[in-house]
């Protein structure tokens, strides 16, 4: 069973040490167009 691309969202965890910029950068270059943005996870320094 297939899942569409259009149907998939990624979450920032997958690359926490990427920027903002960086990060959306990732996402479109895989094709796909929907993220998670959370701030309920402690920020690491």
């Amino acid at each position: 069973m297939a899942i569409a691309m259009q149907r998939f969202c990624i979450n920032r965890k997958i690359a926490p040490a990427l920027s903002i910029e960086r990060f959306f950068r990732l996402v479109n270059r895989l094709g796909l167009n929907k993220v998670e943005l959370r701030n309920d996870y402690p920020v690491e320094k």
